[in-house]
């Protein structure tokens, strides 16, 4: 009989790489190649890093246990590439860094010097917690500056996510997303944060800012 993923948690050993489980624990084949989850029968494609990714996040059937062990792996598997890697800053390009496979230890009669900083994975590989975190705050930028809707889509912005979080480039909200599901969304849990608040207190100030556009409108914020 197989060990327990219980007897798995509590006598894992390290190995060089932590997220070769078998699929076959958690996946049962279909036709076309991909997966069937064992517990919730939701379709997931044959990989050790969906497979893991499901279990962590939208399996609605996995155990506290199986949560806990990919939990485990995808910490393992971060700090197994922030081990193997790092990342040099050099004086002639201070704003961008690169990531390259950790050398041997260098001669001690070497004098060149470099900074190094040890690299991060969720510089380079986001969550889709990460994301949602990331859009939000791009939202209430737009929405609390004043900023046109389609700045979310210029260039400049583009320029600026990939100096800051290159992984999220592919995901930015477009103009009409922030203008439409997203604005509605926001409005709506400021309004239901008000709305706790106003009942939570028996008197408040109410105060906006406010100015007018270039054609003499007025706009509050």
């Amino acid at each position: 009989m197989a060990p327990s993923l219980t007897y798995k948690l509590k006598y894992k050993r390290s190995t060089r790489d932590p997220t070769k489980f078998d699929i076959n624990e958690f996946l049962s084949r279909t036709d076309d190649g991909n997966g069937k989850c064992r517990t919730c029968n939701k379709r997931v494609p044959w990989s050790r890093d969906r497979v893991s990714s499901h279990k962590r996040a939208s399996c609605p059937a996995a155990s506290e246990n199986e949560v806990t062990f990919f939990k485990g792996v995808l910490q393992q598997k971060r700090e197994h590439r922030e081990v193997n890697h790092v990342v040099v800053r050099t004086t002639t390009d201070v704003q961008s860094d690169a990531t390259i496979a950790a050398p041997p230890p260098s001669p001690a009669k070497r004098s060149k010097q470099r900074t190094v900083t040890k690299a991060t994975v969720t510089s380079w590989v986001d969550t889709r917690a990460d994301r949602a975190r990331i859009t939000e705050a791009m939202a209430n930028f737009v929405f609390r500056t004043g900023a046109p809707f389609r700045v979310v889509e210029s260039e400049a912005m583009k320029e600026l996510l990939c100096a800051l979080r290159p992984a999220y480039v592919p995901f930015a909200p477009t103009a009409k997303a922030i203008s439409g599901s997203i604005l509605t969304w926001r409005y709506g849990h400021l309004f239901g944060k008000g709305l706790a608040f106003v009942a939570g207190t028996n008197t408040f100030t109410l105060s906006s800012d406010g100015w007018s556009d270039i054609n003499g409108e007025h706009m509050v914020n």
